[in-house]
């Protein structure tokens, strides 16, 4: 298991993607600490919880993005693990 303090400043952005893993399932659940002003919005093609600050999901199934960070810094709390 590990957990991230992210901070996405002004002008970032995470383009689509899926995370391969070596063996097992990955799970991520993402905790919206505080919002950017505009942007920064994560879309993801399918999602376990999709509340408007909480998101669990399995990254390495399908393919996730954060779209650019607008006005103000936005962060997240970003915890995942692999089960076998």
């Amino acid at each position: 298991m590990c957990a991230y303090f992210l901070r996405f400043p002004v002008g970032s952005m995470i383009p689509p993607r899926q995370d391969s893993v070596q063996y097992g399932q990955h799970f991520r659940l993402n905790i919206v600490i505080k919002k950017s002003k505009a942007g920064g919005e994560f879309i993801c093609e399918r999602s376990i919880i999709d509340l408007s600050r909480v998101k669990l999901f399995r990254p390495d199934l399908y393919r996730h993005e954060v779209t650019e960070v607008q006005g103000s810094s936005c962060y997240v709390l970003s915890i995942g693990c692999v089960i076998d």
